[in-house]
Parts: structure tokens; C-alpha cells; sequence
């Protein structure tokens, strides 16, 4: 069933008659179903639309194929296969195309799951946190939507149908209130991102100045001089008012800035999500259109790795002075 030395699309290993494959029903790339299932999607979903899309059949150019799909069983192995597959999902025949009717620059790439099986339908169910693949959320398919999402789909699918059908704007999320600019970066919410990176960095030197000034005091002490809790008590009270005004401000800047974008930063999300997608569709290019799907889609690790390191930074500066404040205001 298996054309020889094809490897799964997933974790590369060679495929063989007596494995268990199913073919990603937009490129028809082979997969282990345990790879499959475990990813949630085509390992190659990122070629998908592009010059160098996956092709099953590389002796011979594909071709126009006669508009006439319908769901159908395959000729090639018998099984049943979805009316929106381009290749059968359990051997990888080709299939003719979706009807002009059918088309949309929208690509579901979730794979068609035996039925017949009530474990991995669940398993398929899990991927999109139990809401069916073809349910609507503000008159997108959920399966576009995690398509498009890509990362953490059990959790946001779910959750944007939740904010959709109550008409919510508010749901906690502790990645967002810990580190606000990263997590919008991550999610590829650019704008937010800025924003609140630039408000972490004006709350990082408004709290310095409060270290600026206890610094300024510590140094003063002789070189050899063993700094104790009693010379930080002297540095604190010596600091000017200003600076402690400063301090307070900076706290409560970065405080409600990440406050604010625990309670928002989901429904800022959706709403960007709703919108990039509405504008991709409404495209009349399909090549363009699957292009922005690939480019705005996911996430963006490397610019959400980069921008943990200010949140951070700022989290250990206003915990520190704030213990050592604590501590100070306690003894007194």
C-alpha cells in the first residue's frame, strides 16, 4: 500500500505495508496515525498552498482534476472518506477537487478519523477542546479557527466560543498578566506587544530609581564594610521622597498593565484572530490568500522567547525591593 522508502511526514522514519498510515487529506503527505494524532495536524501543514507543497505523485504532474467530488468511498481500499479530502486519508489515492461551490481559501487540516472508532474521534475532538470541527464561532468553522491558532487549540477553541456566545470581553490568563509583552508577541498581537513593553520598560526605571538612590548611599560606606540589614534600613531612610514616589508609581503602572492584559488579553486575541481571518477570506487570490493563512497563523516563539527576558527582569527588580521594603516598613 505503501510506495517504497516513503517516510512518515512526522518523525521522518520509513513507512512499511504493515504500518498504520493515514495521508493528510490537503497534500496527501503519509503519517504514522500515532504522529498524526499526536501533532493534531499535517507535519507539512506549513508547505501547504506553497510552490513547495508536498506532492505524492512527483513522476507526474497532477493536473486539472474534473470538478465532480462528492463524499465518497475510495475505489483503492474501500473506506470512507469526507467530501472536503483531496487524498484519501488511509491510503492516499487522489480524489478529484472540491467543486467551485465548496472552495474557500480557508484549508482544514484536520485528518478524517474512522468513525468506527469512538477513542480516536475523541482524541480528534480533544485537539479542538470537544467543539466539533464544523461548528461555527461568529460564522467561522472551529476547524479553520485551529487551523489557524495552530498552538494550544484544546484551550482557546473552546474559549473563543464561550467569549462568542456570552459576548464576554474578560477571562483570566496567567501568561498574558505575567508576561504581557511576550505573550503578545508570541500570539503575534504585535501592537499590544509594543505597548506593553514599552510600559514595562517605563515601569522598570521608575522603580530603579528607588535602587539608584539606595545604591547611592550604599556606596558611600567603606570598601571593606559588610553590607547588613541595618545599612539598607539607613539607605531607605535617607531616600528622598521623590523617589519613593517614583517607586510607587512604577509599581502600580506594571500592576495594572499586567492586570489589564490578564483579564483582556484573550478576548484581544480573538478579536485579532476573527479579523485577520475575515480579511484573508475575503481575498480573491487563493495563492495569496493561503499565503497570509501560513504568515499570520501560529505563533512567533523567537520574539515571545526575546521578550520574556524584560518581563522577567522587571518582576525580579519590583519582588526584590518590594521584600526588602516589606521588611524594612516590619521593623520599624
Amino acid at each position: 500500500m505503501i510506495e517504497k522508502n516513503k517516510q512518515c511526514a512526522f518523525c521522518k522514519a520509513l513507512l512499511f505495508d504493515e504500518d498504520d498510515v493515514v495521508h493528510c487529506p490537503v497534500c496527501g503527505a503519509p503519517h504514522h496515525r500515532e504522529c498524526y494524532l499526536s501533532s493534531g495536524h499535517c507535519a507539512l501543514e506549513h508547505l501547504h498552498g506553497t510552490a513547495n507543497e508536498y506532492n505524492p505523485h512527483p513522476e507526474n504532474d497532477i493536473g486539472e482534476i474534473p470538478l465532480d467530488r462528492e463524499g465518497h468511498v475510495c475505489k483503492k481500499c474501500g473506506k470512507i472518506s469526507s467530501s472536503d479530502t483531496i487524498f484519501c486519508p488511509y491510503c492516499g489515492t487522489l480524489f478529484a477537487q472540491k467543486t467551485e461551490d465548496e472552495k474557500n481559501n480557508f484549508s482544514d487540516v484536520q485528518a478524517t478519523i474512522d468513525a468506527e472508532s469512538p477513542i480516536k474521534a475523541a482524541i480528534q475532538l480533544n485537539a479542538l477542546g470537544g467543539i466539533d470541527k464544523d461548528a461555527k464561532i461568529d460564522g467561522i468553522k472551529a476547524g479553520v479557527i485551529a487551523s489557524f491558532v495552530r498552538m494550544n487549540t484544546p484551550r482557546y477553541i473552546p474559549l473563543f466560543a464561550r467569549l462568542s456566545e456570552h459576548k464576554k470581553k474578560r477571562n483570566w490568563n496567567w501568561a498574558a498578566f505575567l508576561f504581557p509583552a511576550a505573550w503578545n508577541a508570541y500570539r503575534k498581537n504585535y501592537i499590544y506587544s509594543a505597548v506593553f513593553a514599552t510600559l514595562t520598560i517605563c515601569s522598570f526605571f521608575l522603580i530603579s530609581s528607588l535602587t539608584t538612590a539606595t545604591n547611592a548611599y550604599l556606596g558611600q560606606l567603606p570598601v571593606d564594610t559588610t553590607l547588613t540589614f541595618e545599612h539598607l534600613s539607613e539607605a531607605f531612610a535617607t531616600v528622598g521622597y521623590m523617589h519613593w514616589i517614583l517607586f510607587a508609581v512604577g509599581i502600580l503602572l506594571d500592576g495594572l498593565s499586567r492586570v489589564l492584559c490578564g483579564l483582556y488579553g484573550d478576548s484581544w486575541y480573538k478579536t485579532a484572530c476573527f479579523e485577520k481571518l475575515k480579511e484573508i477570506d475575503e481575498l480573491d487570490d487563493p495563492d495569496e490568500a493561503k499565503e497570509k493563512f501560513i504568515r499570520k497563523g501560529g505563533v512567533n516563539q523567537f520574539l515571545g522567547l526575546l521578550l520574556l527576558y524584560p518581563s522577567g527582569l522587571m518582576l525580579y527588580q519590583a519582588a526584590t525591593l518590594l521584600f526588602q521594603v516589606f521588611t524594612w516598613l516590619m521593623a520599624l
